[in-house]
């Protein structure tokens, strides 16, 4: 797709309760919206995967986005963001970890 400037348009989806989910049940909601947008080299998808609500651990979390990125079918053409808060002062570790476990690109 292209806007009328011709400039090209990248789709995001967030899961917004992604670490309240089950990890199998976030995997099949994201692999039902890429199967609508259909992402490929050209025209990647972001998905955002939130930490809308701090309940886990920084470890916790990392291991949600490890198995997500290892499981996603259209892992080469979509950047797995990710998005944590930092209601118990650990926003940056959740995002470090994240990064590690395989988010981002």
């Amino acid at each position: 797709m292209r806007t009328a400037a011709g400039d090209p348009w990248q789709y995001e989806y967030s899961p917004e309760t992604f670490c309240f989910t089950e990890p199998e049940f976030a995997l099949e909601i994201c692999e039902a919206v890429a199967d609508v947008w259909q992402p490929c080299a050209e025209r990647p998808m972001i998905v955002n995967l939130p930490a809308t609500v701090e309940v886990n651990t920084p470890n916790v979390y990392a291991d949600q986005i490890e198995y997500f990125c290892r499981h996603f079918s259209r892992r080469s053409e979509v950047c797995i963001s990710v998005h944590p808060h930092n209601d118990r002062g650990t926003g940056v570790a959740s995002a470090e970890l994240a990064v590690m476990a395989g988010a981002i690109g």
